[in-house]
């Protein structure tokens, strides 16, 4: 039903391998309102952004609005931020599902995401580039949405600024928690090499942050109820947590990731 109803006004089609990858930026709620002083203002950097290309509004489902303070908070990013093109059709973020294959020409308005559903449909549509655009307004900084956004270097439309893409090297190790993703990361062996992971950098100087970790999480194409184990990992060691976990790597794991690294063919190489 929600492909029909966009491609009454959009051009759908199927995603290619050479497709431009999806534009992403957001703002935090905070930023919009800013006390009710500046969303006229930041609601123009949106629509500005967004530009002339259709757009969709996708939020939590309806039966949530009543267990969360988003309702009115969505009514009223949506009033502002509304443009000529945005389309009245409005939907759930398990609609995006329904959309896996498909390129669509518009931009995608995520609304206030606040569960672990939501931020993955939203980390989905973003890695299948389903839309041309993708903007997220986020309730507070430290969700998964927002940690999305850094994963991909997303433009943040209330300072201007983009994000930093994730440290290379933390990509490369995250990508081999990835890798465990089909085991589960909360016990046996992926536990295991995520904590091994995380232990074995903080060893060579970098500290067990989240916010570093999960975008080079993401950025390695991890999948957020994943991404919220490696979340509590970290959350637990910076508390004194001492884990018990088998070591799977060696103990130069990261200078053998380096090594890896160098060894791949760069594009110039493979062209």
């Amino acid at each position: 039903m929600i492909r029909e109803l966009i491609e009454e006004h959009t051009n759908v089609g199927s995603v290619a391998d050479d497709e431009v990858m999806t534009d992403i930026a957001f703002m935090t709620y905070s930023d919009w309102a800013n006390e009710g002083r500046s969303m006229v203002e930041r609601s123009e950097r949106i629509r500005t952004w967004i530009g002339d290309t259709a757009a969709y509004v996708f939020c939590a489902e309806k039966r949530d609005y009543c267990a969360s303070m988003s309702g009115r908070i969505e009514r009223d990013l949506f009033e502002h931020i509304q443009t000529p093109t945005t389309k009245a059709i409005t939907a759930s973020f398990s609609e995006l599902y329904k959309l896996k294959d498909e390129k669509i020409d518009a931009t995608l308005i995520a609304l206030v995401p606040f569960r672990e559903p939501d931020f993955e449909s939203i980390r989905k549509a973003i890695e299948d580039d389903t839309f041309d655009k993708v903007v997220i307004l986020i309730m507070r900084e430290g969700e998964m949405s927002r940690s999305i956004a850094r994963a991909y270097g997303a433009l943040n439309l209330g300072t201007g600024v983009c994000d930093e893409l994730p440290d290379s090297l933390m990509v490369e190790a995250a990508r081999m928690m990835v890798n465990e993703e089909h085991n589960g990361l909360s016990s046996g062996i992926g536990k295991d090499a995520t904590l091994s992971l995380i232990h074995a950098f903080r060893q060579s100087g970098v500290p067990a942050q989240k916010e570093p970790w999960l975008a080079a999480y993401f950025a390695a194409g991890g999948e957020v109820r994943h991404a919220e184990t490696v979340a509590k990992f970290i959350d637990e060691i910076n508390k004194g947590t001492r884990h018990r976990y088998k070591q799977r790597y060696r103990a130069n794991i990261v200078e053998i990731i380096k090594e890896r690294m160098l060894e791949k063919p760069s594009l110039k190489e493979t062209s």
